[in-house]
């Protein structure tokens, strides 16, 4: 787990940043019920797979590093098991998977369109704070 520090002085666009514990999981934690159960476990303030790599890289170099994150899914919304398979250990989309899983399981594109407007406007909120 790595620890959270508020940069809201340093960033303006960051006034709502809100500081607190990540937690890198070993597999995309999909249900409220298991990031319930995560956050009781950790008392992690969100989920991230994707920057645990890099936070590591640098502790272990002894060099600082910060993390901007946004939330593109909050603890009360569900990942589909057949969504969260599309992403691989990096946290990137798997093409192949995704094409197949549209083609046999279209059902699950509205719930996936959902989960990429999330995370398209966690991207924009995390810009908006760097580019300040």
């Amino acid at each position: 787990m790595f620890s959270v520090v508020s940069f809201t002085r340093h960033l303006p666009a960051a006034r709502t940043a809100h500081p607190g514990t990540l937690v890198p999981p070993l597999t995309v934690v999909g249900s409220p019920a298991a990031k319930a159960a995560l956050r009781s476990a950790t008392g992690a303030e969100a989920v991230d797979m994707e920057s645990a790599a890099i936070l590591a890289a640098a502790q272990a170099d002894g060099l600082e590093a910060v993390v901007v994150r946004a939330v593109s899914d909050g603890a009360a919304e569900s990942v589909p098991a057949e969504l969260s398979a599309l992403l691989g250990p990096e946290g990137r989309l798997r093409g192949g998977l995704a094409r197949l899983l549209a083609l046999t399981r279209p059902q699950a594109l509205p719930r996936a369109l959902v989960l990429r407007r999330g995370s398209r406007r966690a991207l924009a909120a995390v810009a908006r704070v760097l580019a300040a």
